[in-house]
């Protein structure tokens, strides 16, 4: 609907007053609630502890995912490093699974990431790193040499272990860049 136009001088003083405090309003509303948000602190993330269901995810996926590696060679025998911007991290979940999924049993306070490819030949074990927490991601480290192809697991480890802890697999592949 259309407003009307201002006839008086007070009207019309009224109507500029509005538009300007409405002009200069908007965006200063704006800054502040950035602002008020931005310094919201963050929800407190959930420390890794004994009796807890979770599930494992590598670069958003929980079941299976690449791993982009950097690799000058296409030589069967070729290692490289990740690339950047690859995570991993742990979710918290239901008490009552219904999928095969890790459990830190009595004792665990962290949970341990490793990764291990099948067609290794040394057999290696790639230690990613420590979660402490869940749904905190952990950066792949790109200073581990893999293998330039092949598949293999993440593993969340629990430690401590006890005897009803369980590790929680994702599948990997390397995902190879020139």
């Amino acid at each position: 609907m259309r407003q009307p136009v201002p006839t008086s001088p007070t009207e019309v003083i009224m109507s500029r007053l509005l538009s300007t405090v409405a002009r200069l309003a908007l965006p200063a509303f704006c800054a502040i609630s950035v602002s008020l948000i931005a310094a919201a602190p963050a929800a407190a993330a959930t420390p890794v502890g004994p009796n807890q269901y979770f599930a494992g995810n590598v670069n958003g996926s929980y079941a299976s995912s690449p791993i982009r590696v950097a690799c000058p060679s296409t030589s069967p025998t070729a290692t490289g490093h990740p690339l950047p911007n690859q995570y991993v991290y742990a979710s918290l979940a239901p008490t009552t699974p219904t999928l095969d999924i890790g459990y830190t049993g009595a004792a665990a306070t962290s949970l341990v990431v490793t990764l291990r490819f099948s067609n290794s030949t040394s057999g290696n074990v790639y230690t990613v790193g420590s979660l402490a927490a869940y749904d905190t991601r952990l950066a792949i480290p790109t200073a581990l040499t893999l293998p330039c192809s092949g598949s293999g697991l993440a593993y969340f480890t629990p430690r401590a272990a006890s005897s009803t802890s369980r590790a929680d697999t994702v599948a990997v592949t390397i995902e190879a860049h020139p």
